[in-house]
């Protein structure tokens, strides 16, 4: 910059600060119009960038000024500007520009006071505050808008306020209030049942690993039931008993338990129809039947359900001797099928039994004709075998633990006979029995101790007959 440029600086860049202002009210030049956002944000003087401010015309910048000026008394003047703009005047750029606004406080008021119909929709648009959307709503004569802020409306207290205090002297908007009220109890209803049926769910589906009240949340859904919707209701349901499931295991033991008696009645019901049909009148077909009632846990049965089940079993017992009559089939090889499926239904298999019944087979079915029937049968039989074999296989293990128990069982045994205490000890000596029974009599352990076995039950059986005195416990 020449000597003589610096002595004629403009008066608004002089280091005075009221020659700046004075300068900034009075001068039109163009190169401070252009330089007006930068005073505004770098003039030492908080008095020249007020001026300078009031100065600016250009609404971008000012919003600028808003956004991004450090002073709040600079930003504030700024949004005032901005407002007088939309409150004073209907422009085209305006809806435009108002995509540009990130100051709450200005699109409050735009959506308060401007002129622009479409503005003070954009800016209403923006606002979720429900207690200033209330009162603008209160205020509000356009019905376009009312509708508008009213549809924004969703917290209860504020359209309560809104009725209660008699703000509304609409009648139709009254109307549309406690519509909307009651629309947002009935959603909020079914928000609170979604929500229980999702902690169910979590149960289930092993995403809530907290144990949640099932007393409580049968009290949470019984306040609301009434007016819960019925796809909810029935996917509520659902959740609860799934969860009930998993929470409650005297529930699911008894839930487990009716199915299991239901399927009984139900493969009772199925039978009996069956078998009295003509294509199932076949010694195969009448064979699979009686195997399949052998296999029913009786336990759930009534005692009317029970006899119903032993009618059908000796049904099929005389329609099946009447058959292998015909055929020539001895009583004896239908007598080792169903003890096969007797022992199948038995917690352990020992590995003796398969031999045995191959061995029965053999001698029961030596002089029998070869017919379908039989043929049948025969399949059948190895059908069985496989079955026991794999039987057999599986409960080795308990076998050998059947074993073990009852041989750790001796000592305890032996004290207490020693210690005459015959209760106790006959309490013991049932425990090897069983066990002795579960691993099998041919069990290699139990017959290793089979002395030791023996032992313990003839010294029981010196103690039972050693008399006691009268008074002595037994």
């Amino acid at each position: 910059m020449s000597i003589l440029n610096w002595f004629n600086k403009p008066k608004w860049q002089s280091p005075n600060e009221q020659v700046r202002m004075t300068a900034i009210q009075s001068s039109q030049d163009s190169e401070l119009m252009a330089q007006l956002p930068t005073i505004v944000h770098q003039d030492s003087s908080t008095k020249v960038q007020i001026t300078a401010l009031n100065k600016m015309t250009d609404h971008a910048s000012i919003n600028e000024v808003l956004k991004n000026h450090p002073h709040k008394k600079i930003q504030s003047i700024a949004r005032k500007k901005l407002i007088s703009w939309f409150v004073t005047d209907d422009h085209a750029d305006q809806k435009s520009f108002l995509d540009q606004i990130t100051d709450k406080e200005l699109i409050k008021s735009i959506a308060q006071d401007a002129i622009n119909i479409s503005c003070r929709k954009q800016a209403i648009a923006q606002i979720n505050q429900q207690g200033f959307l209330g009162d603008l709503l209160a205020n509000e004569s356009d019905s376009e808008l009312q509708l508008l802020i009213l549809e924004k409306l969703n917290q209860k207290s504020t359209l309560l306020r809104l009725l209660d205090k008699n703000r509304i002297k609409n009648k139709q908007l009254k109307k549309l209030i406690e519509q909307k009220l009651a629309n947002n109890d009935e959603n909020q209803v079914a928000e609170k049942a979604i929500e229980l049926c999702l902690k169910l769910e979590a149960v289930v589906h092993r995403k809530n690993n907290d144990q949640i009240d099932l007393e409580q949340v049968t009290e949470q859904w019984t306040k609301i039931e009434v007016t819960v919707p019925d796809n909810i209701k029935m996917r509520y349901r659902g959740a609860y008993e799934a969860a009930r499931m998993i929470l409650d295991p005297m529930h699911r033991s008894q839930f487990l338990e009716h199915q299991k008696h239901q399927r009984a009645i139900t493969k009772i019901n199925d039978i009996t129809t069956a078998s009295n049909q003509p294509e199932s009148q076949s010694l195969l077909t009448l064979q699979n039947f009686i195997e399949e009632l052998a296999e029913l846990d009786q336990q759930q049965l009534t005692e009317i359900e029970i006899k119903r089940l032993n009618n059908l079993q000796e049904s099929l017992f005389e329609k099946r001797n009447n058959l292998k009559s015909e055929q020539k089939i001895p009583s004896k090889v239908f007598n080792i099928v169903d003890q096969i499926n007797l022992d199948l239904n038995q917690p352990i298999a020992e590995p003796q039994q398969l031999q045995k019944y191959k061995q029965q087979w053999q001698k029961a079915t030596k002089h029998v004709k070869q017919s379908e029937a039989f043929s049948q049968l025969t399949e059948q039989f190895q059908q069985l075998c496989l079955t026991l074999a794999k039987k057999i296989e599986d409960s080795a293990e308990s076998r050998d633990q059947a074993a073990n128990k009852a041989i750790s069982l001796i000592d305890e045994a032996t004290q207490l006979i020693e210690s005459g205490q015959l209760s106790k000890a006959k309490s013991i000596t049932n425990q090897i029995a069983k066990n002795k029974r579960l691993a099998g009599y041919s069990h290699p352990i139990i017959k290793k101790h089979k002395y030791q076995l023996d032992q313990v039950w003839n010294q029981l059986k010196e103690l039972r007959a050693v008399p006691r005195h009268r008074g002595q416990a037994p």
